[in-house]
């Protein structure tokens, strides 16, 4: 009897031991554009890129803030805005209008929560990258392919999405496919011409956003 309990022991080790290394092998994969989710944010910006001049975001946006220029036009921008004014921007100070975006950039550095589209790092194709308490928390990307989206997650997670009906602020309901791992929660859903892909940590403050509201199927769309 000993010796068919040692045998039985064998054969479930090495059972095991190809269900352990498959287990270590199959880790969520969290990376997008050269970004993982949960970098800190000063990582990120080592290589985030502008989409135009392709300079890094950082070096881009500390030098267009700390453009004089730039300071008068944000003082010029204020002042008609306090006073009722019409404050008209020439062609040649267009970069005036990522000063909103740079300032988003600051934030995240800074450890605040922040919203940092592909303008600045354009590594990450069409989308944002959300940060806070000093790290990449999560993504709101568009895929052009909606199928190609879904296959994406299905590699990432190692499973098909589940069907919901959700809705989220400034959005109608819609039906999406989802997916939830390791505390991480991804959505897919169709547009027109693509899809909307949104995945990130279930923690606040973008939990609420991740998860939605269950939504009647009747209102989606």
């Amino acid at each position: 009897m000993k010796s068919v309990t040692k045998r039985r022991l064998v054969f479930c080790t090495f059972l095991l031991v190809p269900f352990s290394l498959w287990a270590q092998s199959s880790s969520l994969d969290l990376r997008f554009g050269g970004h993982t989710l949960g970098e800190p944010a000063d990582v990120f910006f080592l290589t985030a890129r502008t989409v135009e001049s392709k300079q890094l975001a950082k070096d881009y946006c500390k030098s267009l803030l700390e453009d004089p220029k730039t300071k008068e036009k944000a003082q010029e921008a204020d002042d008609a805005a306090k006073h009722g004014g019409v404050f008209v921007l020439d062609k040649k100070d267009f970069s005036f209008l990522d000063v909103g975006y740079c300032g988003q950039v600051m934030a995240a550095l800074k450890g605040e929560r922040a919203n940092v589209g592909a303008r600045l790092a354009s590594e990450i194709g069409k989308g944002s990258a959300l940060f806070a308490s000093g790290r990449l928390s999560a993504f709101n990307l568009f895929d052009s392919s909606y199928t190609e989206a879904i296959s994406d997650m299905e590699r990432r997670f190692g499973t098909p999405g589940q069907k919901a009906t959700v809705s989220r602020v400034g959005w109608p309901a819609h039906q999406e496919m989802r997916w939830e791992r390791d505390g991480v929660l991804a959505a897919v859903w169709e547009l027109s011409g693509g899809a909307s892909v949104i995945i990130g940590f279930l923690e606040p403050p973008y939990e609420s956003f991740l998860r939605g509201t269950p939504a009647a199927e009747s209102h989606a769309k």
